[in-house]
């Protein structure tokens, strides 16, 4: 579930839709959570999903830490990838501002935590662009990440939470936040088998996560 003070936009032709911030969000807020309305498919229903359900979820959906396809089910499957983004991952089911986010902002997050099955041209055209995003990016960026997301949570209880009650695991983030619990690192994100694929780089036209087992160790 996206974050009510935003809203879906084209961005640019190249690009395409996008979301973004119709209001203030300021850093430390939760901007996406998966809530129960989330379709999540284990790779065995994945296999079983009708032509355009596939195409949807390889599209739009991601992989998480256990494997699992997800589809955001409103206009957060249209968040885009920046190589330097406005959202970061809390644990598995979570995205939170890193930084303050001002009306008009793009909504971006880091698709390499999403564990991308080979490689992705990146066109968010910051001075910093990586040109390509692959899964194993999380493998030398995670402790930048994990400072921005700690400082990030450092201001998450000071700012208004309207998806907190929506979360799925929300007694975790309720405890990271009040800082009884560790922040945890966003290599909690990865799925191995997927991460370290070695599969034949994937053009922005063509399915991101391709609904097929890697096979052993990561390899097609």
């Amino acid at each position: 579930m996206l974050h009510p003070n935003t809203k879906l936009r084209p961005v640019s032709a190249e690009i395409g839709m996008g979301v973004i911030a119709a209001r203030p969000i300021p850093r430390g807020t939760l901007i996406w959570v998966v809530c129960d309305r989330e379709r999540i498919c284990t790779p065995a229903q994945a296999a079983e999903l009708s032509p355009a359900d596939r195409e949807a979820i390889e599209h739009h959906g991601y992989v998480d830490a256990l494997g699992n396809y997800v589809l955001c089910c409103d206009e957060g499957r249209y968040v885009n990838h920046a190589c330097v983004s406005t959202t970061l991952p809390l644990g598995m089911e979570v995205e939170i501002a890193v930084r303050d986010v001002a009306p008009g902002d793009h909504i971006t997050c880091e698709y390499s935590t999403l564990n991308l099955l080979g490689a992705l041209r990146c066109r968010c055209g910051l001075p910093s662009c990586r040109g390509l995003v692959r899964g194993s990016d999380i493998l030398r960026y995670w402790p930048a990440w994990d400072r921005l997301i700690r400082d990030a949570v450092e201001c998450a209880g000071s700012v208004p939470q309207p998806l907190l009650r929506f979360a799925r695991d929300r007694a975790n983030v309720e405890a990271i936040i009040e800082g009884l619990v560790e922040v945890p690192s966003v290599r909690a994100c990865l799925f191995p088998n997927l991460v370290h694929a070695h599969v034949p780089e994937v053009l922005p036209a063509s399915p991101l996560w391709p609904l097929r087992d890697p096979g052993p160790e990561g390899t097609p």
